[in-house]
């Protein structure tokens, strides 16, 4: 019989269980409850939308700065390549200049080093030529000198001949003074 007592005990606590729910005041007590809840889920809707709104507002101005920037960039881009294009431009000129140039200073110099060669064979062929008028010169004198050598000592054997003669002569003129004075 036990057993019997406990389902009558559990049937007792369940109407009592029912009934305190159905108590007016749990209602009205529940109802408040349920009405915060309520109004706290609202509020914090309402904060969510706002944030989300907030957020999304961000958001597009994010992109709409994204978007600004992109081209900014893309037109600061587009400038430089116009200004590297234009540097290209001018250091091709540059360089057709330069070429000019140095094929002008080129000709001017090879001009100028032709010219200076002409007058360097030029002076070359009279220093030969006054190389070979002086060989001659002094060949000419070395032969002179060596005549001059030559007559001198001629004229050296001649003196002495002479001088010998004359002291023959004298010895003879005394030999035929004394020979007309005996």
């Amino acid at each position: 019989m036990a057993p019997k007592k406990k389902k009558k005990e559990k049937k007792d606590t369940e109407e009592e269980d029912v009934d305190v729910a159905n108590h007016p005041e749990v209602l009205k007590y529940e109802l408040q409850e349920t009405r915060r809840s309520q109004e706290s889920f609202r509020d914090l809707y309402v904060r969510q939308r706002r944030e989300n709104e907030d957020l999304k507002a961000n958001l597009s101005i994010r992109e709409k700065d994204h978007c600004e920037l992109i081209n900014y960039l893309r037109q600061e881009n587009e400038r430089k390549d116009r200004v590297i294009a234009s540097l290209n431009e001018s250091l091709k000129e540059q360089r057709q200049l330069l070429e000019k140039d140095h094929e002008t200073v080129t000709a001017h110099f090879q001009a100028k080093l032709q010219s200076a060669e002409e007058a360097a064979n030029q002076d070359k062929a009279a220093l030969s030529d006054e190389i070979k008028e002086l060989s001659e010169k002094l060949e000419e004198l070395q032969n002179f000198k060596r005549d001059k050598d030559l007559l001198q000592n001629e004229l050296k054997r001649l003196r002495v001949q002479a001088g010998f003669l004359n002291k023959q002569f004298c010895f003879l003129l005394f030999v035929v003074f004394v020979c007309f004075l005996l």
